[in-house]
């Protein structure tokens, strides 16, 4: 695992052949967004493939405020009871079979109750299962809690397409919940493939000539030894 101003070093590393100066041609906020686009990228055919995703693909943003909606918001919407919604709109999240990744829904002071999170094409038919219960959706980007008792605040934890867009988002504390130097939200076993398809991506930009042979791929992993034995 490693954080993504980690990730960001080593892909300028390789472009530049070690060497990182300052009027470098490559901004590190771009370097960032080509990391988060081939996760996005890589994710997608690993579910298209049918492969689960590990949790290490998922971030938590740990407190959402919510405020009470009348349950005329969606005229589709035709339960009789209390609704209430997140105030912050949530980061676009990747998309599943038939559902977004919305892995976990909780009130904030209470982790250890979930929410059921149900896809919002289904929501119409929760009004007939023979046991009610409280349950989550997403609409528009809001999560919306159908059917709960009140609570101020929820946690959500998700397989978002821009991690970065979780940093503008902060614990009850106020402690923001990602930053380039928290651990980067992808399974270490596509670290390598997407620094690869970073580095092609640069290099168009650039016009830098791809080593795509064995020795560009042991450059690679003889930087990725590199760094692994000097943390």
């Amino acid at each position: 695992m490693a954080t993504q101003r980690e990730l960001i070093y080593k892909v300028k590393s390789i472009i530049r052949a070690g060497l990182i100066t300052d009027d470098d041609k490559i901004s590190d906020r771009q370097v960032a967004f080509l990391i988060d686009t081939a996760r996005a990228t890589l994710l997608r055919q690993q579910i298209n493939k049918g492969q689960s995703l590990s949790n290490n693909n998922v971030q938590t943003i740990k407190c959402l405020n919510l405020e009470s909606v009348d349950t005329g918001f969606d005229p589709n919407f035709t339960m009789d009871c209390k609704v209430y919604k997140t105030v912050q709109q949530l980061p676009k999240p990747i998309e599943g079979k038939n559902k977004d990744l919305i892995t976990g829904i909780s009130p904030t002071a209470f982790g250890g109750f979930s929410y059921e999170f149900v896809p919002y094409s289904r929501v119409p038919y929760m009004t007939f299962t023979r046991f009610k219960r409280p349950f989550a959706t997403l609409s528009n980007g809001y999560i919306y809690l159908i059917d709960a008792p009140y609570t101020e605040n929820i946690s959500v934890s998700g397989i978002f397409e821009q991690p970065n867009d979780v940093a503008s988002y902060d614990d009850c504390e106020g402690n923001t919940c990602y930053d380039w130097d928290s651990i980067y939200p992808m399974s270490s076993h596509l670290i390598d493939p997407a620094i690869k398809m970073v580095i092609e991506e640069l290099s168009l930009t650039l016009k830098v000539p791809v080593d795509k042979t064995n020795s560009g791929n042991q450059a690679l992993e003889q930087q990725t030894k590199t760094q692994e034995g000097g943390a």
